[in-house]
């Protein structure tokens, strides 16, 4: 004899059903996903731009380092590049490099 196949009925695609016996429309679910979306992209962009903001402070450190002449040969490179073309205010580029991108990062994250 053939075995007769079960037929099971398929959900609406439409309706969900709530824990609590409410009928959750399409609308509603999607405006729930939509939240979770944002707030997941939320915390990988804060993140991401964290770890740019220790990146800048990273690179602003090895290039006040190279100032004083403690860098290496790329050090000595950089430090002539910048001498070059500041003369002594090279002394003060990393700082205030590194406070400009450091802000630019943080109000932009902000913006979002």
């Amino acid at each position: 004899m053939a075995q007769a196949k079960k037929i099971t009925p398929t959900k609406s695609k439409s309706r969900q059903t709530a824990p609590a016996g409410k009928v959750r429309t399409s609308k509603q679910t999607a405006k729930k996903s939509v939240s979770r979306q944002k707030k997941k992209e939320l915390i990988d962009y804060s993140l991401f731009y964290e770890i740019i903001v220790w990146i800048v402070i990273a690179l602003d450190i090895y290039l006040f380092i190279s100032m004083l002449g403690f860098g290496g040969a790329l050090g000595r490179a950089l430090s002539s590049f910048f001498f070059g073309m500041m003369g002594i205010m090279a002394y003060l580029f990393p700082f205030v490099h590194m406070f400009r991108c450091s802000s630019f990062v943080i109000f932009a994250s902000g913006c979002r």
